[in-house]
């Protein structure tokens, strides 16, 4: 076993992620089909770090569904787009739903004080967000999250998990609260 250890300059300005392959060859072994690596060094000088968006947050959220107990907690990862620098993509937007999440996308304003949330995005497994108004349970196209840089993203609006072509929801939350726990 043989490690590489690369480090990477701090250059303080943001330039976006840099990603490189390395590729490993030999004459006198047979390496096996692990022979290439893609390695990705995230630009730690990026807007949205530097404003305390981006890192891993503990999320708590209340029930919708009156046979459930709540508040559900779960961990959320928030990180940035590598093509875009006011998205964001949540990790895990909603509580368990019994599979893999994708990834939601948000949209952060130019002020870093929200971000908008569109409803609809596929969340796989045939399913996709579905956005509520948190005191009617209409539905809604987008919710705006608040932000507190540093400490804590807000949704006031139940976020759920729905079956695509079918009425009634896997997973979901409302009054949600993430706290940050790691850059």
């Amino acid at each position: 076993v043989q490690y590489i250890v690369i480090e990477p300059i701090d250059n303080t300005g943001y330039e976006g992620d840099v990603k490189f392959d390395i590729k490993l060859s030999t004459t006198d072994c047979n390496l096996g089909a692990n022979y290439t690596a893609t390695v990705t060094i995230v630009d730690d000088d990026h807007p949205l770090a530097a404003a305390g968006i981006l890192g891993t947050y503990s999320v708590v959220g209340q029930s919708p569904f009156s046979n459930l107990p709540g508040p559900f907690n779960w961990t959320c990862v928030v990180q940035s787009d590598p093509d875009f620098e006011n998205r964001v993509w949540f990790s895990q937007i909603a509580p368990d739903a019994g599979f893999t999440q994708a990834a939601v996308m948000g949209t952060v304003s130019d002020d870093m004080s929200t971000i908008t949330i569109l409803s609809g995005q596929s969340l796989g497994s045939d399913f996709k967000l579905v956005i509520a108004d948190g005191a009617s349970g209409a539905d809604k196209s987008s919710t705006v999250a608040s932000v507190s840089p540093g400490t804590s993203i807000r949704i006031g609006d139940m976020i759920l998990v729905g079956a695509d072509g079918e009425e009634g929801y896997r997973a979901g939350a409302y009054s949600i609260v993430m706290t940050k726990v790691e850059e």
